[in-house]
């Protein structure tokens, strides 16, 4: 079994900002967008207020800075898991979106879903680049738009008995072709 080695400090810090900018963006501004989208498909007059944009903002940012830590509580917590670990990952980020849906509709959750699911995948995504670009160059390799073929300078021999995967983070299985 591969051991997934636990989040270090910098681990944190990267997935506290990556966290707090992504839920900026998606979870912020595409929630105001996607607010402002379910009032005119309700018919409601267009229009913006500058203390409910920032409101809307700033949850986002809460949020976003929130699912960040709970996934890299669930490296530490589930580090050998990865199929528990990301669908634990997803549970606790649509359980913590329904509140926010009140009333829950098909509406809104068309509108919404897709936010937290591009918000989701992309943390976890660019998560585990920086945390497995970090961990090649501690072992001496390095990783950049794809992994050194065997032989060369650079290359990682498998860690997993010889299966030919990649250290794994959260759920996403990463593949190199030798």
């Amino acid at each position: 079994m591969n051991r997934t080695p636990p989040p270090g400090r910098k681990d944190w810090l990267a997935g506290a900002a990556l966290g707090t900018t992504l839920g900026t963006l998606v979870l912020g501004v595409g929630g105001r967008l996607a607010m402002r989208a379910i009032a005119l498909l309700q018919g409601q007059a267009p229009g913006f207020s500058v203390g409910g944009t920032t409101t809307v903002i700033f949850l986002g940012a809460v949020a976003g800075l929130v699912g960040a830590l709970v996934f890299l509580g669930l490296r530490v917590l589930v580090r050998n898991r990865r199929i528990l670990r990301a669908a634990l990952f997803w549970t606790l980020l649509m359980l913590g979106t329904l509140p926010g849906l009140r009333p829950i509709d098909a509406q809104r959750l068309a509108v919404f879903v897709p936010l937290v699911i591009l918000y989701g995948t992309t943390l976890q995504l660019v998560s585990c680049r920086v945390y497995l670009r970090r961990r090649t160059r501690s072992q001496g390799g390095r990783l950049g738009s794809s992994l050194p073929l065997p032989g060369l300078p650079g290359h990682i021999p498998p860690s997993d008995g010889g299966h030919g995967r990649f250290p794994r983070c959260a759920g996403t299985p990463l593949r190199y072709r030798a």
